[in-house]
């Protein structure tokens, strides 16, 4: 712990009136909601985060807990067996942690309780000579999240992340509000109700070989439904379900920050679907134009222009996105990439990071003059905490700019994460469409 970060954590800066681990003290911390956030009295532009766990079981003589595990966005190291844990107080319930971060971060973390059995340390003294060190881990901490867990004292309710799973969310006092999104997380209804202009539909794409699962959403009022908007937003179940899109996207219509659009998502439906598709494949984009398309058009009509189309995905679908708006500008004139996998297909850009001098095969492609800009408009971000990520989506801005394309890039505090993407999102399709309020 830094000379930074010695805060008194007999009291964790904030209930102190009563002793620790007592219910007095746990109704203090309950009322006051966790983490507790602290100035840096050593750096300003970073803060102190304290978290804490009541053990359902008591204290370390009645709990089997050896370990509360926090997984926090892009913070946590996912490749190592001494993962940052919480330190339980001598005889008493409490677990408690702190760490500092930028005082602009923003993201989502778990807890992971866990019994002597699962600790990392112990699998770690299992490995034979012919093991492979970074497999195993990697199970380890794949088995973990199966105990995962929100924090039940942080007073948000908890949000649908990455792989579907639970998460609890930080919102630094210094950010700009995610107020319509915050709202949008207390809706416990399904994304059906209410929503009457919310369809779903089943893809069958006899080119692909596969069914699948993509909603449509005509959101707002237009009196020329064909001229509309058409956005595409890939990794369709994401925003359909996991953190539903529908009601915000009305309220940002209805406010006129965008114009009335038609909406497809279009689910990736696993895993190695997704990687099939998403990564580079002129066979999904050309079964898109062909066959989707059409069939979406000739029940929701709306405009065949590159200026008002936009394809939006993170991650795969980041890089999907460009690429698809790198070859077929004609159609797809508007790309909304956030965290995008420019590292595909070189596994060495995420494992060497900084100290590889080679480029994913679209950087590759641009450099080479590939692609003209052909009028395409492109909004690119990526988190200052996604190390890798943060470098290829350099490369890549670099050799866009280089060719002259138009291209808003901008970075955000934050990790690979549902929670920063959904801002984002907003705030590039508003950029991307914004000369549509002013078409005849």
């Amino acid at each position: 712990m830094t000379a930074a970060m010695q805060i008194d954590l007999l009291f964790f800066s904030q209930p102190h009136s009563c002793g620790v681990g007592s219910a007095p003290w746990w109704s203090e911390v309950k009322g006051h909601g966790l983490p507790f956030v602290d100035e840096n009295p050593l750096d300003k532009e970073k803060l102190i985060l304290t978290f804490l766990w009541q053990d359902p079981n008591g204290c370390e003589m009645h709990s089997p807990i050896k370990r509360v595990y926090i997984d926090i966005n892009c913070v946590t190291d996912h490749h190592t067996f001494s993962p940052p844990s919480l330190e339980r107080r001598p005889e008493t319930d409490v677990w408690y942690w702190q760490v500092e971060i930028e005082k602009h971060w923003r993201g989502s973390y778990r807890l992971i309780p866990v019994t002597e059995e699962w600790i990392g340390c112990n699998w770690e003294k299992t490995l034979q000579p012919n093991d492979d060190k970074r497999q195993v881990q990697r199970h380890w901490w794949r088995s973990l999240l199966k105990s995962a867990i929100p924090d039940p004292l942080n007073r948000q309710a908890p949000n649908t992340g990455l792989w579907s799973k639970k998460f609890s969310a930080i919102h630094l006092p210094g950010l700009a509000e995610q107020s319509l999104w915050q709202k949008n997380d207390q809706q416990s209804e399904p994304i059906e109700h209410g929503l009457d202009k919310v369809a779903t539909l089943c893809w069958k794409s006899p080119s692909l070989g596969i069914n699948r699962q993509v909603w449509t959403y005509a959101c707002g009022e237009t009196a020329k439904p064909e001229s509309r908007p058409l956005v595409i937003l890939l990794d369709g179940e994401r925003w359909a379900k996991e953190m539903p899109i529908f009601s915000l996207l009305e309220e940002q219509t209805q406010s006129g920050s965008l114009p009335a659009a038609l909406y497809l998502l279009v689910d990736s439906i696993n895993g190695h679907q997704r990687e099939q598709d998403l990564t580079c494949s002129k066979k999904f984009w050309l079964a898109i134009q062909e066959e989707l398309i059409p069939q979406i058009k000739a029940q929701l009509p709306h405009t065949e222009s590159p200026a008002h189309t936009v394809v939006a995905g993170q991650s795969y679908g980041g890089l999907a996105a460009m690429f698809a708006g790198l070859n077929w500008p004609a159609r797809f004139g508007c790309i909304l990439s956030q965290s995008g996998s420019f590292w595909w297909p070189n596994n060495e850009l995420m494992r060497k990071g900084h100290n590889s001098d080679k480029k994913g095969w679209l950087t590759e492609q641009v450099d080479l003059g590939a692609y003209a800009p052909s009028g395409l408009k492109i909004f690119q971000e990526v988190g200052t905490r996604e190390h890798a990520l943060n470098r290829v989506n350099d490369q890549l801005n670099k050799a866009l700019s280089s060719k002259n394309f138009e291209v808003r890039y901008q970075k955000f505090f934050g990790g690979h994460d549902t929670l920063c993407w959904r801002e984002g999102l907003i705030t590039g399709l508003s950029y991307l469409l914004q000369s549509f309020n002013y078409q005849g």
